[in-house]
Order: structure tokens, then sequence, then C-alpha cells
């Protein structure tokens, strides 16, 4: 049950207050209600698939009912997949590095092409990318994966409690125009506002932060007791997991803000630890933790596409030599900085990838996987 916290938790948890704001509090709760209740759904499906043809991931049981064309598509949409997972970490990685820099004063001592700007931000995802995130990426057993996992994890529960804190510590006796608790969460209820644009903004961050199924095989073969009824148990708590600490963000990183005067301005940046937070020094940790999660999960990112391009290109069982290791390594991490140096933000990644491969892979293809088996 971890193992889908780990998965859901992560850049997807500092843009939902943005969902609260843009539906309101009642609405935000549904969204929230709905992508738990489908990803749930969806990760029973795809466990049920994998109990009954044996494979281990998406392409093993796509072999098993479609044959090398369903596996040889299956494998395009993972590759893309993943491929967007990258490029939404080298998105964040070079808008939080200048400007957690800058809260630090670093930005007095470093010229202007590192300071918080666009030639600053193209700047660090080339460092980040080539210095980092390449040489990191070469291995094809990366052997901290299991640390560098429950590390992210323990990082993103104390976000997800700091910013769940930090909406009870303003208060009317602190003066300045600050409002307590109650004025706040009564403004934020009352702040609904249904709209098209608000839904269809929406629902892709819902979607890119539920997006656990393609790990459920994998998930449900390492069960000592592999069955459906140990799986549905994962799966129920796991999703219920996720679905609080959403909640928490969610909710709470709104009502925060929901009577500052730069309110909009707040929420539509969809960063919530990127918010006015008066120079708080446990958000300064956050931002440092939040970009040691990023550096750590990258190179998790780009070894399964090298994964699904061998399954594509090389012979049953055969894996690539040196140069082709280097040299596809190479390849996955230019075409991700060449799409990340031109999208802006991070929410705008994460919807990109929401309303299109995530949505293939994460709802489509087991409800596909399963009406073939029956």
């Amino acid at each position: 049950m971890f193992s889908l916290v780990i998965i859901c938790l992560g850049a997807g948890t500092i843009t939902i207050p943005y969902v609260f704001y843009e539906n309101g509090i009642y609405l935000g709760l549904v969204f929230i209600a709905f992508g738990g209740s489908v990803s749930l759904y969806t990760g029973y499906l795809i466990a049920y698939c994998a109990e009954k043809t044996g494979g281990r991931s998406y392409e093993e049981i796509a072999f098993k009912l479609y044959g090398k064309p369903g596996m040889t598509i299956t494998s395009i949409c993972n590759l893309m997949c993943n491929i967007g997972f990258l490029i939404s970490y080298i998105v964040l990685f070079k808008n939080l590095m200048p400007y957690t820099l800058n809260l630090f004063g670093a930005d007095k001592a470093l010229p202007n092409w590192l300071q918080d700007n666009d030639t600053g931000k193209r700047v660090w995802a080339t460092l980040y990318c080539f210095l980092l995130l390449f040489p990191v990426s070469l291995p094809r057993n990366l052997s901290a994966l299991r640390f560098s996992s429950f590390m992210s994890f323990g990082i993103s529960l104390f976000i997800v409690f700091t910013i769940f804190g930090m909406a009870f510590r303003e208060s009317k006796v602190d003066g300045n125009n600050k409002h307590d608790f109650s004025e706040r969460l009564s403004t934020a209820c009352q702040g609904s506002r249904i709209s098209v644009s608000g839904v269809f903004n929406s629902l892709p961050l819902i979607i890119f932060s539920y997006m656990y199924q393609p790990n459920i095989p994998a998930i449900y073969h390492e069960l000592k007791k592999s069955s459906m009824i140990n799986m549905s148990k994962v799966l129920y708590i796991g999703t219920a997991m996720a679905t609080i600490a959403y909640v928490m963000t969610g909710m709470f990183g709104y009502i925060t803000f929901s009577m500052h005067p730069e309110v909009d301005k707040i929420m539509n940046d969809q960063n919530i630890l990127k918010a006015p937070y008066g120079g708080s020094v446990i958000i300064k940790v956050c931002l440092i933790g939040l970009l040691v999660v990023v550096l750590f999960a990258s190179p998790f990112c780009l070894l399964p596409c090298k994964d699904s391009v061998e399954e594509l290109l090389m012979p049953a069982g055969k894996k690539f030599d040196r140069v082709k290791n280097i040299t596809w390594t190479f390849v996955f991490t230019v075409i991700s900085y060449a799409v990340a140096i031109i999208v802006p933000t991070i929410a705008d990644a994460m919807t990109i990838l929401g309303a299109t491969t995530n949505s293939g892979i994460g709802f489509l293809i087991p409800i596909i996987f399963y009406l073939k088996i029956e």
C-alpha cells in the first residue's frame, strides 16, 4: 500500500490547491474523490489482468492478450508516458532551483544568466539534464531505488503536513490584515464557482496525480501472497491514503490564502510552495526537499524508456550493449530537454500529460485488457 502512496505523491501534491480554488471546496472534494474512485477501479482491473495472464508489466500482459502488435503499441504508450514524466520533472527543477536560491539570497552572488528569469531557467535545465540526469541514468540497475523511494515518500509526507499545518498559522492577533482559520474557511466555502474551463483545467491534474496503474502488475506479483483479496486491500488503503494527502494539501493550501489580496495569482501559479508564506523557514526546507525528490526520481523515468525501446527494437532476451545504452540515454535526455525548455510551468506539463498519455495508460488500457479477458 505504501508503494501506491509513494507513486502518487510528488509533483502532483503542489498543484492540487488549484483544483479547490478553481472549483470551490465542495466540487474540489468531489473531483478528488472521483479521481481516487476511478483510479481504484482501473487499478483493480489491471491487477485482475495480471492475475489471469501472469504478466508482471503492461507489456507482458499486452503480449499475452494481443501478441506482438499489442505489446508494441503498449510499449510506445509507456515510452511516451515516461518521457512525459521526465519532462515534468525537468520543468519543475528549472523553475524551483533559481526560485529557491533567490529565497536564500543567493541571487545577489549569481550572474544574471543563473537567476530566476527565462535565461536562467533554460540554463538550469541544461545543467540538470547534461551534468546530472544523463550520467546518473546510464546504469541499467539503480540499486538506490528502494532507498530513494522511501526517502521521497518521507519528504512528500513532510510537505503534506507542512502545508496542512500552515493553514492554521494566521490569526487576527497577528495583525497586518491577517484572518483566522474560521474566516478563511468560510470564504473558501462561499467562493465556489463552477465553470466548464474549471472542470477541464482540473481533471488532467487529477488524472496525473493518481497515475499508479502501470506499477500495479509488479506490485501484485511482489505480494507475499498474490491474490485479488490482498491486492484489493492494498488498492483501497493506498488510494485512501493518497486521497487524504491530496485533501490535506489541496483544501487547506487553498484555505490558507482564500482571503489573500493576490489569491488569484497565487493559485494560478499552481505551485503552493511558491506562495507568500512570509519567508517561512519550513517552507524553504520543503522546497529543498522537493528538489531532492526530483533529483532522485528523474532517472527512474528514463530507465523504463530504455526498457521499452529494447522491447521494440531488440530480439527477445537481448539487452543494449554499452554504446547503445549511452546513445539511447543521450537521445532521451535531449528529447526531454528540448520539450522541457519550452514548457513554462509544471502545471502546463501535468495538464498536457493528464489529458493525453496518462489518460490512455492509466484509464483506457486497463479497460481494454479486461474486456479482452472477459
